[in-house]
């Protein structure tokens, strides 16, 4: 298990490369590379998502926070989008019943969680990965990681999201340790769309 601290780290890695991604799709598309920068973001989300779920002390309000402030940011991201579907905080939330639902042996809770991933960003992927990093270790993990990966890839005809994979390393090997503030993730998500937002409608209009 990693410290508090090397998970804070990689925490930091995924928001400024969820940053770099938003602006290359919001500000600069033209900039192909922010895009490949922003692939290792969700990944990392992903599995700090099943280490958030085995530290915290109340699995019901880490649900509901990751709700609340989906809501908050569903504002943002729709006028950045104009697609209804629905932000990460979603699919996190979701990954939060999925592992929920493997713990308690509840697996039925999977065919509304399936369904409802579609309606999210990353749909079904994002619930699969979640679950490889929470099950599996090793060689393994990766090699389902990877395949995933790759397989979405494909299904969603954009090779860029193989950029993915390189998410992996970083997760195993947390070089550096911080602290972040308490709830800083939950007060940046919102905070770094409504900026974009409004930067987008001030500069480029």
């Amino acid at each position: 298990m990693i410290t508090k601290q090397q998970s804070d780290f990689l925490k930091l890695i995924a928001l400024c490369a969820m940053v770099f991604d938003h602006i290359g799709l919001y500000l600069l598309p033209e900039l192909v590379e922010l895009r490949v920068i922003g692939r290792i973001a969700f990944p990392i989300f992903a599995y700090q998502l099943t280490i958030g779920y085995s530290m915290t002390s109340s699995k019901k309000d880490y649900f509901y926070r990751l709700i609340i402030v989906g809501l908050v940011s569903q504002i943002p991201h729709y006028f950045l989008s104009n697609e209804l579907y629905l932000n990460i905080l979603f699919t996190l939330a979701l990954g939060v019943l999925a592992l929920y639902s493997i713990d308690k042996k509840k697996y039925y809770y999977l065919f509304l969680i399936i369904p409802l991933s579609f309606l999210c960003s990353y749909s079904v992927y994002g619930i699969l990965i979640i679950l490889i990093f929470y099950i599996f270790k090793g060689a393994m993990q990766f090699g389902l990681f990877a395949f995933s990966t790759i397989l979405y890839s494909l299904y969603v005809l954009w090779p860029i999201q193989a950029f993915a994979l390189f998410a992996f390393p970083i997760i195993t090997n947390p070089i550096f340790k911080i602290t972040l503030p308490k709830n800083f993730f939950y007060i940046f998500y919102p905070a770094h769309l409504l900026v974009i937002l409004l930067i987008k409608k001030l500069i480029i209009g």
